[in-house]
């Protein structure tokens, strides 16, 4: 009798709107890594922010990490069996670390918890979460039948050009076919002394990659099956886009000591004013360029990436994207789900703050995504793009293509002979 009466002067004492449930809970501390992106990093600690006063019971410790070094350090984390309990990382490490059954299927029971209690059970969860994506997008983080991810932000490179530079050289239209990039880079060099052409990703495996897959996209071919298995880099597809990499360094387009020597991503040189043209940014560049280059801001225009033919039909983009995660070494599996997808359910504010757009449905095709700053661009960027596929070996695999791509820019071998090696390297790594 004396217990219930304790137990009714607790529940008395309460602050008006607090549940017991909430008042008695376990206090949660969840690790939540990303990979840095100042304006998308600002925005997510005011959702933090809101999560917490909404669930009072949960902290959330927050590390932003360089991209280039995150995925290291997960897989070495997790190997250790620490690591966060989310972790926001790009789609391309997910086959690695699935493989290896290193990561938490996304748990639809907290589907309810987020959208509503209509959607309780896992199946009616699963059911409603299938309704929010594409089936382009859902698959693409699918490992063997199993949702393993959720999409946290999806992109498609485009290209584009500063007017400034381009309008001195006499270049009045946003070029279409790769004949007229290389055309117009002497004239874009005269004019700019100082300036390069094009900026590429050299500095970067993984952009690299991405750029150099839409280009061999656009010249017919496949550097590997979309199952990620069988490489393909001695194509004619191959050759035809180190041909023309190769031909862009003749012509004085790119320069190649702005490569693996490099301080900055391409993207930022080119925000820096150091060239004329970039193809490897997307939606998200915008804010970016608005906030901290405003002089660039005002004097860019964008378009889908340069084709052979004028007749041909776009190749679209290499679509990448950004994953969150559960690894197996969460001791908070159900609470990481939940946060995540909350997280994800914050699609259009995403959007409208950082440019970056989750992958769902509705903020696709929403009035305010579909009237934003050059939408119509990138929307057909990614109508017309592809995921890159899932490799497992996906590090050793983007830097194989790179060392192909860098012997022929280099002028260390030929194209020919630089797709047969990088073919051979490619069937050792992905049939040993």
């Amino acid at each position: 009798m004396k217990k219930r009466l304790a137990f009714a002067l607790v529940i008395a004492l309460l602050p008006v709107g607090l549940s017991p449930v909430f008042a008695a809970g376990k206090q949660i501390t969840l690790t939540y890594w990303t990979h840095d992106n100042g304006p998308t990093n600002d925005f997510e600690k005011k959702l933090i922010t809101q999560y917490e006063a909404e669930n009072p019971n949960v902290k959330i410790n927050y590390l932003p990490i360089p991209g280039a070094t995150i995925v290291t350090k997960l897989a070495t984390s997790i190997a250790g069996g620490a690591g966060p309990d989310l972790v926001n990382v790009i789609r391309r490490a997910m086959p690695q670390l699935a493989s290896k059954g290193l990561l938490t299927p996304v748990n639809f029971l907290s589907i309810s918890d987020v959208y509503g209690a209509q959607y309780k059970g896992s199946t009616a969860g699963k059911k409603y979460f299938d309704t929010l994506y594409s089936a382009k997008v859902r698959d693409a983080f699918v490992w063997n039948g199993r949702q393993i991810g959720i999409p946290h932000e999806v992109a498609s490179y485009t290209a584009w050009t500063n007017t400034t530079y381009t309008s001195k050289a006499g270049i009045k239209t946003f070029p279409k076919t790769w004949d007229e990039v290389m055309a117009s880079c002497k004239a874009i060099s005269d004019a700019n002394p100082g300036v390069t052409a094009i900026v590429l990703p050299l500095n970067s495996s993984g952009q690299m990659y991405q750029v150099f897959d839409q280009i061999v996209r656009a010249a017919g071919g496949k550097l590997i099956t979309s199952n990620g298995k069988t490489p393909s880099l001695d194509t004619p597809g191959v050759i035809k886009a180190l041909t023309l990499w190769r031909d862009l360094v003749k012509k004085g387009c790119i320069d190649p000591a702005i490569g693996p020597i490099a301080g900055a991503t391409a993207s930022d040189l080119f925000a820096q004013g150091k060239s004329a043209m970039n193809l490897s940014s997307a939606s998200w560049y915008l804010p970016y360029l608005k906030s901290d280059y405003p002089k660039v801001y005002s004097n860019y225009d964008v378009g889908q990436s340069p084709k052979f033919n004028a007749s041909d039909k776009p190749a679209g983009g290499a679509i990448y994207s950004y994953s969150l995660l559960v690894p197996k070494t969460s001791k908070q599996s159900v609470e990481a789900w939940k946060f995540g997808i909350w997280l994800s359910s914050k699609g259009q504010d995403y959007f409208n703050a950082t440019g970056v757009w989750l992958g769902d449905l509705k903020t696709l095709t929403s009035p305010e995504t579909t009237k934003s700053e050059r939408w119509a661009v990138f929307k057909e960027a990614l109508d017309t793009g592809e995921f890159l596929p899932s490799v497992t070996s996906y590090v050793q695999w983007t830097d194989l293509v790179r060392v192909m791509i860098e012997s022929v820019i280099l002028g260390t071998t030929t194209p020919e002979a630089a797709a047969a090696t990088g073919q051979a390297a490619a069937v050792k790594l992905l049939y040993q």
